[in-house]
């Protein structure tokens, strides 16, 4: 799709925000300082300006355009996102910007990771233990993380699962949540929560788990607010089954990533959980 050439509201970016991605290198050209430095800070544990490198290791080429002529006929600007050239979408409010690059580094950074597989899940570790919660949007892993985070575990991620095909270790994703709007500034430093680029909904954990981990006990999250809580445990078939939908694509076949999947629940423990009453589901969690 064919762009018409912008015309610049603001001075040009010094530089574009270089990022790397699980093993992508992805570049974001053409913000204004100001929207650079927020976008940086959005993006703060993946940032790589001071890698080596020249253009072919950019797997990722993001451009982004500023004009003053917004087809809706309203005043200020509005912002055109190009990927490898082509047009994908405007925005005319910079914190939906920073949102959407977000996101679409992250997405298009994970396809072509090379040294992963990726899965949509949260994962945690505490004393030696790590466990995994499946399921889709809606089930409940983000606030479970958050509320098992307040008992001492550690995030690895809230809802990418980075597994290295070489060791068949998980490895910790700080991608910022994405929490209720709800949540005030104070409520996150207090739970040990940053608000990066001061965008509403985003909040990132100020401790990580480090280091390589096996997943000891695997959940499949059911939400169930009308009811209570329960676990049993399921094959580990089965839950190689169900983590296998939620797996991402990146660079890995059809069968590495099915083999990475039953690898992950051929070492745990594997349950259903059915999320209902919070603070029972934490328990079942925690024991074991």
């Amino acid at each position: 799709m064919s762009t018409p050439s912008p015309s610049p509201a603001q001075a040009p970016s010094p530089g574009p925000v270089r990022l790397s991605i699980a093993d992508a290198q992805t570049e974001v050209n053409g913000l204004s300082p100001e929207l650079a430095t927020r976008l940086r800070d959005l993006m703060r544990p993946f940032i790589a300006d001071g890698a080596a490198g020249g253009p072919d290791d950019t797997a990722v080429s993001i451009e982004v355009n500023e004009t003053l002529e917004r087809p809706d006929g309203l005043p200020g600007p509005r912002w055109i996102v190009l990927l490898r050239g082509e047009e994908l979408c405007w925005h005319a409010q910079a914190d939906e910007l920073l949102k959407y690059l977000e996101w679409l580094a992250i997405a298009e950074s994970l396809v072509g990771a090379s040294r992963y597989v990726v899965f949509h899940a949260a994962t945690l570790a505490r004393d030696g233990a790590t466990v995994m919660l499946v399921g889709p949007s809606g089930a409940g892993k983000s606030t479970l993380t958050q509320h098992l985070m307040q008992r001492g575990w550690l995030p690895l991620s809230d809802d990418v699962a980075l597994m290295e095909v070489a060791s068949g270790l998980l490895y910790p994703f700080p991608r910022c949540f994405h929490v209720d709007t709800a949540w005030s500034a104070q409520t996150m430093r207090h739970d040990g929560f940053e608000q990066p680029a001061a965008l509403a909904g985003f909040a990132r954990p100020l401790r990580w788990a480090s280091g390589g981990h096996r997943v000891t006990a695997l959940f499949l999250v059911e939400r169930n607010p009308a009811g209570g809580s329960a676990r049993k445990p399921i094959a580990q078939a089965l839950a190689a089954g169900a983590l296998l939908t939620q797996s991402i694509k990146t660079q890995q076949t059809p069968a590495q990533i099915a083999a990475a999947a039953a690898q992950v629940a051929g070492g745990a423990r594997c349950y259903s959980l059915i999320n209902g009453d919070l603070a029972s589901a934490l328990d079942l969690i925690t024991a074991g």
